[in-house]
């Protein structure tokens, strides 16, 4: 099987960076519905939202290196602090459907880049017990 491209930033303009913004808020919208059906779900329907997640979320680091290379407007930028903050806000919800613990889910986020470690502020995380025992433990 031929593996894919990588996503780079070569030919992104910014509409489309725009539309991977409104591609990420979708996710997380069907992310929050998604998860309480989550259990009842047949493994191949929650495979194919892994999928969908998985491609979001390589949007998501292209997103992030847009952001460290100065390609996005302010008001991408502001569009990308909320997206950001929603993620970490779902992070239970994240590690239920695509299998993101928090720690994975903030070193990835920081690592691509993220207009939150520039922007000192409060954040809401909606996490699970076993994920808050891993950043204990490792």
């Amino acid at each position: 099987m031929k593996n894919l491209p990588a996503l780079t930033l070569d030919d992104v303009t910014p509409q489309h960076l725009d539309t991977y913004l409104d591609s990420l808020r979708q996710t997380l919208e069907m992310i929050a519905e998604l998860a309480t059906e989550w259990g009842s779900l047949e493994e191949a329907e929650q495979l194919h939202f892994r999928l969908d997640v998985s491609r979001s979320f390589g949007l998501r680091r292209l997103l992030g290196r847009a952001y460290q290379d100065g390609r996005l407007d302010a008001t991408q930028i502001a569009s990308l602090t909320v997206l950001d903050r929603q993620m970490l806000a779902q992070a239970a919800t994240i590690e239920t459907v695509y299998g993101y613990s928090l720690r994975q889910l903030v070193r990835e986020l920081f690592g691509w880049g993220t207009p939150l470690s520039t922007q000192p502020s409060t954040l809401q995380i909606e996490t699970t017990t076993t994920a808050l025992a891993e950043l204990v433990t490792t």
